[in-house]
């Protein structure tokens, strides 16, 4: 919030700050659009006390440098939060204290494990964790048209839990690429004896 397109950071900062004065809950900003005003904006909104936390925009590169940039200018004002694996693996060491994934829902234990070896900055640990246990899950996001979104939500009915159907303009899996996912949840060692 607010949308990416959105390049006025004075925009920002009152887009923000009004929605956060009207509830009256803790919030995590996730940032969008990778600009340079984000330290700032947030730098601004460190008065407004239900504002615990961010997400910065972008790769894992810029979210580290827009990240280690808001915790030097405020450090331990926020909670920082990335998104996906890439990015938490390149800024666990810099201050990063979780991150968001979809593939969560299905392997919570590798994720959680993952994130565990990351905070406690064992890198070795942590790569490895991603890479036999979480790249493999992940990549059903990648096996063709639809799998972006769809294949996680097939994932979850196939163990059992409510994934709902793919909105557009996104695509439904094909039949083709659903046993290809099922092939792949097989192999897991923690979901392998889950599929119904």
């Amino acid at each position: 919030f607010p949308p990416s397109s959105v390049t006025s950071p004075e925009v920002v900062y009152y887009y923000i700050r009004d929605l956060a004065e009207a509830v009256q809950i803790g919030m995590v900003i996730f940032a969008t659009g990778e600009h340079s005003f984000w330290p700032d904006v947030f730098a601004r909104l460190a008065g407004i006390s239900n504002i615990v936390g961010f997400s910065p925009p972008g790769d894992a590169d810029f979210s580290n440098h827009v990240g280690v940039k808001i915790q030097h200018m405020l450090p331990g004002r926020y909670v920082w939060i990335n998104e996906n694996e890439d990015s938490a693996m390149k800024s666990f060491k810099n201050g990063c204290q979780g991150y968001t994934t979809a593939v969560a829902s299905l392997i919570p234990k590798s994720s959680r494990q993952f994130w565990k070896y990351g905070m406690s900055g064992d890198t070795k640990n942590m790569i490895h964790t991603y890479e036999t246990l979480i790249k493999p899950i992940r990549d059903i996001r990648e096996i063709g048209p639809g799998c972006e979104i769809g294949s996680i939500k097939f994932a979850l009915e196939v163990l059992g839990r409510s994934g709902g159907p793919t909105r557009p303009p996104a695509s439904p899996v094909s039949s083709f690429d659903k046993d290809k996912i099922i092939n792949i949840l097989k192999q897991h060692p923690e979901i392998s004896d889950m599929l119904v």
